[in-house]
């Protein structure tokens, strides 16, 4: 059973083939790929926004996260007008040598700004410049710990 996602603005839609041009869209964005694939990161698989071809190779990473981890990427939707504008994830990871639950989320930069973005509940990370952050969750250790997406 799939965990429902949902806020007041918001209703989060476990990943699915339905996403496939939303997530050509959401990855192909410049701005978005800017914070997700920078320009000399290591590790990384090129700079720059994905193409239709690596989009579709995403979403069946996603699709796969689902079936092997029982948890994934939701592609979030308005309540009002019903337009896909973002999403969240849980992800596997290795941060420092841990393997942790990785917790994001993205908005298409036209949605930035229009209080639809997820909001925490209880203590909030930030950071020191207020850009948007990856949250990362040991579940060994129930730490929690903020860095800069890139």
């Amino acid at each position: 059973m799939v965990a429902a996602l949902e806020t007041e603005r918001l209703v989060g839609e476990p990943a699915s083939a339905e996403h496939r041009d939303f997530v050509a869209e959401l990855f192909g964005e410049p701005e978005v790929a800017r914070w997700i694939w920078p320009e000399g990161r290591e590790g990384s698989d090129g700079a720059g926004p994905r193409t239709p071809a690596q989009a579709e190779e995403l979403l069946q990473r996603f699709l796969a996260d689902w079936d092997s981890c029982g948890f994934g990427w939701w592609f979030l939707r308005e309540r009002a007008g019903g337009r896909l504008v973002g999403d969240v994830v849980l992800q596997r990871a290795e941060v420092e040598g841990e393997q942790v639950v990785e917790v994001g989320w993205m908005m298409l930069p036209a949605f930035c700004g229009r209080a639809t973005r997820p909001r925490p509940r209880g203590r909030r990370s930030r950071t020191a410049s207020d850009r948007p952050a990856w949250t990362r969750w040991s579940p060994s250790r129930c730490r929690t710990t903020s860095r800069h997406a890139g």
